[in-house]
């Protein structure tokens, strides 16, 4: 009798268990569904504000990805020269590139041409869904392969700019099979694990962030696959001899940098291809004050990196 009552009994706190865990997994997945939820709401800037842009040959682009197209843009500059570079821009989340033509401006009067992305899920894109931390891997991935395919248009270096998930999205393209000059990587998680429990830790706390890990954890894995939901940027950079500089701001409370970022992990990256520079600014406020005017310290250092990059590229 004794043992078929706790036989009964396990089953009971099994089957309550895998309940538990069945509602867990629910929750993360609203929240989680919420978080990468589509995104379409004004641009921060409009291009009529900026002269450079104005002046600027125009081009738009539609990239696949799978089911989807990317909404991209070209810019280049008119006076554009056989010695000029094109620069790939890739935001973060809930951002357009149209929330980056400050810096898109900037470039193009430094001479480079930029192929500017909306990520899958955002403005012009198709995806009703972000669909995870990860997507921006592919979509930078298969942006990759479409200016390959033609040839640059003209330009003989390729750098990339990321920032925020899109700086994490970068620093694992330089694994890959694409021709990459240098890149930059600004205000990045680590990888797509980091981002996620800083997130939530931040909404609902450390410890129910840690106990919930596991559903985190599964249903990550089930969007993007188990082998990318820690997949590191460092990983990739570390493997590489790309030339990576990483950009933080000190006061960043989304990606704090000596916690989940790349930044981070400087003393393992340091005195190889990365270069890291800490600065003043949050999240967003690294890259632009709040006038909306870009960071001209931080600009001037990615302006310095690329033509230190580029130069070694021509001497090649």
């Amino acid at each position: 009798m004794k043992k078929g009552s706790s036989k009964k009994r396990a089953a009971i706190a099994a089957i309550i268990l895998l309940a538990a865990f069945l509602l867990d997994m629910a929750a993360t997945k609203v929240v989680f569904d919420g978080v990468f939820d589509g995104y379409d709401l004004p641009a921060a800037y409009s291009e009529e504000d900026f002269d450079d842009i104005l002046a600027a040959d125009t081009e738009d682009f539609g990239v696949s990805i799978g089911k989807e197209t990317l909404r991209t843009r070209l810019y280049k500059p008119q006076d554009t020269g056989d010695g000029s570079a094109l620069v790939m821009l890739l935001p973060g989340m809930r951002a357009g590139f149209e929330d980056h033509l400050p810096l898109i401006a900037a470039l193009l009067r430094e001479g480079y041409c930029v192929f500017a992305i909306d990520p899958t899920g955002c403005r012009g894109s198709g995806g009703n869904s972000a669909v995870s931390f990860y997507r921006s891997v592919d979509d930078i991935d298969a942006c990759l392969g479409f200016v390959e395919k033609a040839e640059l248009w003209g330009c003989n270096a390729l750098f990339l700019i990321g920032h925020s998930r899109g700086g994490y999205a970068v620093c694992r393209a330089v694994s890959s099979r694409h021709d990459i000059t240098g890149v930059v990587s600004v205000s990045a998680p680590n990888s797509p694990m980091d981002a996620v429990l800083g997130s939530s830790s931040g909404f609902v706390g450390s410890a129910l962030t840690y106990a919930n890990l596991p559903a985190l954890w599964l249903y990550q894995a089930i969007v993007c696959g188990p082998a990318n939901v820690t997949a590191s940027a460092s990983s990739d950079v570390a493997a590489s001899d790309v030339p990576v500089l990483v950009i933080h701001g000190a006061e960043d409370s989304v990606v704090p940098a000596f916690s989940r970022s790349l930044y981070s992990h400087r003393d393992d990256l340091e005195g190889g291809n990365a270069y890291f520079l800490l600065t003043s600014g949050d999240h967003t406020g690294v890259l632009y004050r709040e006038d909306g005017t870009l960071q001209p310290e931080v600009f001037g250092n990615i302006i310095e990196f690329f033509e230190l990059c580029f130069t070694g590229y021509q001497s090649e």
